[in-house]
């Protein structure tokens, strides 16, 4: 079974009035009063608009490893018998029927580890 990472965001988006000196001091009036328990924004009030998005994300914990040729033999020879010598490609289809995930790129060879 996957792991996932979810984010939530919530919005609560509502108005409500206030008399204040300025625009700083009505701001500081409502963000006490939400602090004090007096405003509970998501619950207070009948005017509000809600929404909710999630962000999905799967969590990856494979770890991709490079390796030369002759460190692939190394790692994974042993998947071969003797008599087939170093055929580099019997190897890579030997890697994939097992399970092992194998990719070829700019000479060297990248392995997924699970």
């Amino acid at each position: 079974m996957s792991k996932f990472k979810v984010e939530i965001v919530e919005t609560y988006r509502r108005y409500v009035e206030v008399e204040a000196q300025d625009e700083d001091a009505a701001g500081d009036d409502i963000t006490n009063k939400i602090e004090e328990g007096l405003i509970d924004l998501p619950r207070d009030g009948e005017d509000y608009k809600y929404d909710r998005e999630l962000f999905v994300s799967e969590i990856c914990n494979e770890k991709i490893k490079e390796y030369s040729e002759k460190e692939l033999y190394k790692e994974y020879g042993y998947l071969m018998d003797q008599e087939h010598g170093a055929d580099l490609e019997l190897l890579i289809d030997i890697m994939k029927c097992n399970g092992i995930n194998v990719e070829r790129k700019n000479g060297k060879f990248y392995v997924l580890n699970k």
